[in-house]
């Protein structure tokens, strides 16, 4: 593998390429993708040289009657032969490679590589099973963002095709084929005289893989020629064996035969098993003629279809149009498919038209593929044909071992035949029904292990937990400002020297000059939470420049020169909204009217912030940083605000929170307004008053980090009370606290050591 690695790199530095060559081999190897460099080129042809010269040796591993290469004339002289008595690898090999490969100028380099390429023999073909890894590693990072080229665990795929394959399974596609992970362990688990399974269809077989990515597409075909010679296959006809380089959603939206030059070939339409690991790209990475295509395609869906949903929720209403009634689809998904602002729609359509099978989670490994950073869950349903009144258990999967450790016959096994819960060493099952998962918010309680989920479900059968809309709260995002160096104060340009009752005092250094800015033109407001780091009620020294569309101004107002002065720098606002720029904050105080006591942090890193929820005895503006929280009355947004400051409600944002990278996450305004978040609130609870009191005490201290706090005498007392507040009784709230503060470290511990891996 390493040689390979070292003689691409000599290919990517030596070889002589054409303007011409690499224009007509980009949209090939990055469709939709502007690339700036050819040097990326330039590495994937040396890549594909690689490549071409692997599948010509492994093929003479294969069959004997091909002669051997030991030059490039070799090749050059035997290709044609060879493409014509082997018809069906014709889609493997790119004409203008072989161009390069046959260049005059590149003969020498060339050589090289087949030197390299033809020590490879039978016993040394298993040193490739990583060569995809080797092709991930070549992609740009915005190339990897786009496609989502990872890779399903070898284990994984085993598993997944082991709980999937029927007896009457054999038309199969996998629209996102990638190296061909999950086409090559059907093909394996049928074919192999080794793993061979009973009653598997083998002559009417057809597996279908398409892949955006033509050197994918070329993997696959490695992989499938490897394992045919090491794992003593008695197959050795390709012709059950279909590899297509295109774009999936393109060939389905517009008809796939349309696509396909090779008229010989049957391609079915409609299939038993689609199964899959999808690409994630978000929506926002789409091109604008993408996203055109998706809404076109899909519109017969457009009523589940959420707004901003990635590439894999448009691959689930795909899988959905190829498949026959009672078909299935098996796929590798990020878990938040169906706990996200998205999510709503495929939820309702996944519950009322398929039979969910099987959901498989890991509590030891965060994806199920090679260079994801998702937390991944396996998803296997069967399509409802005709309805039935009772459909059976959905199994809920949650692995405690790490997969290369586990029995996957013997996991399958009891995974298949399992009728009850089941709590073993290696995995816990348990049986779920549709009601179960009818709720939104059950769906992110069972995909995400998490040790607080016990918890959770404890103190909700206790407590009644509602959403802020069953509560009335009116939650909002704080205003959208256009230029902050201009329209808050202090800002780089200008400090504050003196804050007056009607006015403030501000200094420019580099003007040498001071103003007096009206009050009447300012809003004390949060900026930032990085400026308010240790306090729930902090002192607000920021405003932000609140000037209505039709303020008058006198010539000594030294509101006119500043403005003035604005004129002098360059303002986001006056390009967003021309002549409107100077009055775009005061817009949105009349709209939204973005003024609180109680406010919310957007997004932060829970592992280094001191507080989740700010409040204030008076009203306060804020920046689109933070939400501001509206109630009825001054104690109930109070008591909200302690609830959001509580280790209860720490914990439920650790279940819950939409996590962006390790430590760092949120929660949505949508999220708050849906879910149970928040605590019934009762004034005649006995608690109630103690709750406030032990929160203004909590409200005078200078706070550590949330971590920190759980050791905290007034933040212990307040978590006390809540629970008191919900009926515990005094021992049971104790033992609860001391089960929280540990289920608490426990995450916290698991976060710090996943964001040290992302900064080393």
């Amino acid at each position: 593998m390493e040689h390979l690695k070292k003689i691409s790199q000599i290919l990517k530095k030596n070889l002589e390429v054409t303007t011409n060559n690499i224009n007509l081999l980009k949209n090939d190897i990055y469709p939709y993708f502007e690339i700036e460099k050819d040097l990326e080129i330039k590495e994937l042809i040396g890549f594909e040289i690689v490549i071409h010269l692997l599948i010509y040796h492994i093929f003479s591993i294969l069959n004997k009657n091909i002669k051997n290469v030991f030059l490039i004339e070799d090749l050059h002289k035997n290709i044609d032969e060879f493409l014509k008595n082997n018809d069906f690898a014709k889609a493997y090999f790119h004409s203008e490679i072989l161009k390069i490969m046959f260049d005059e100028k590149n003969r020498e380099i060339i050589n090289q590589a087949i030197n390299h390429v033809k020590n490879i023999n039978k016993n040394t073909l298993m040193e490739l099973e990583n060569i995809d890894i080797f092709f991930q590693e070549l992609l740009s990072t915005p190339a990897r963002k786009r496609y989502a080229a990872n890779y399903t665990h070898s284990k994984i795929a085993e598993l997944l095709v082991m709980l999937t394959l029927k007896d009457t399974t054999q038309k199969i596609i996998d629209p996102f084929v990638g190296s061909g992970r999950l086409l090559l362990e059907i093909y394996r688990q049928i074919f192999s005289t080794k793993r061979k399974k009973s009653n598997l269809p083998q002559n009417h077989l057809n597996l279908l893989g398409i892949d955006i990515l033509f050197p994918a597409i070329q993997l696959a075909f490695i992989n499938f020629l490897i394992s045919t010679i090491t794992q003593s296959s008695k197959n050795t006809n390709f012709n059950n064996i279909q590899l297509i380089k295109g774009d999936t959603f393109r060939y389905f939206q517009l008809g796939l035969n349309s696509f396909v030059e090779d008229s010989s070939r049957k391609y079915f339409h409609t299939f038993d098993l689609v199964i899959m690991n999808p690409p994630f790209t978000r929506y926002i990475r789409l091109e604008k003629n993408y996203k055109k295509l998706l809404k076109t395609g899909f519109q017969d869906y457009s009523k589940f279809i959420g707004s901003q949903m990635g590439l894999h929720g448009y691959a689930l209403f795909l899988a959905d149009k190829l498949l026959n009634d009672n078909g299935m689809i098996a796929a590798v998904l990020p878990a938040s498919t169906f706990y996200s602002e998205y999510s709503q729609g495929i939820q309702d359509f996944f519950l009322k038209f398929y039979q969910i099978k099987y959901i498989i989670s890991s509590q030891i490994s965060k994806s199920f593929s090679d260079g994801s950073d998702f937390r991944e869950i396996l998803f296997i349903c069967q399509k409802r044909g005709e309805p039935r009144q009772n459909y059976s258990p959905i199994k809920l999967i949650s692995l405690k071992k790490d997969i290369n450790s586990l029995d996957i016959d013997g996991l399958n096994h009891l995974i298949r035949n399992s009728n009850s819960n089941i709590d073993s060493k290696e995995f816990k099952l348990t049986l779920l029904s549709t009601e179960d998962l009818s709720r939104p918010e059950n769906w992110n309680i069972y995909l995400n292990y998490n040790p607080l989920n016990e918890i959770f479900l404890a103190i909700k059968e206790r407590a009644v937990l509602l959403s802020g809309t069953d509560l009335k709260l009116n939650i909002i995002r704080g205003f959208e400002m256009y230029g902050p160096e201009f329209f808050f104060f202090p800002n780089k340009y200008w400090r504050i020297v003196a804050d007056k009752k009607n006015y403030i005092i501000i200094f420019n250094e580099a003007l040498k000059r001071e103003l007096k800015i009206n009050k009447k033109y300012l809003d004390y407001a949060l900026r930032q939470p990085k400026l308010y780091k240790n306090h729930i009620t902090p002192e607000v020294n920021d405003f932000i420049l609140n000037i209505p569309p039709t303020s008058q101004f006198s010539r000594e107002d030294d509101i006119v020169e500043y403005i003035n002065w604005g004129d002098t720098i360059e303002i986001p606002a006056k390009k967003r909204f021309g002549k409107k720029w100077l009055s775009h904050i005061n817009s949105q105080f009349k709209s939204k009217n973005p003024v609180g006591r109680t406010f919310i942090v957007d997004k932060f890193s829970v592992t280094s912030v001191a507080l989740l929820s700010y409040f204030f005895d008076d009203y306060i503006s804020a920046s689109k940083n933070f939400y501001l929280v509206k109630g009825s009355s001054r104690n109930l947004e109070k008591f909200v605000s302690a609830w959001l400051n509580s280790s209860i409600f720490l914990s439920i944002f650790l279940i819950f929170r939409r996590e962006i990278g390790g430590s760092y996450g949120r929660l949505q305004i949508v999220d708050y307004l849906n879910y149970p978040l928040f605590i019934e609130i009762n004034q005649a609870n006995e608690f109630f008053k103690k709750i406030l009191e032990t929160f203004d005490k909590l409200r005078k201290i200078k706070l550590p980090i949330l971590i920190d706090q759980l050791s905290l005498k007034e933040r212990n007392d307040l978590d006390f009370y809540f629970l008191r507040y919900m009926g515990f009784n005094e021992k049971n709230a104790t033992d609860l606290l001391l089960q929280l503060y540990s289920d608490i470290k426990q995450e916290f511990d698991k976060l710090q050591i996943r964001d040290s891996k992302k900064t080393n």
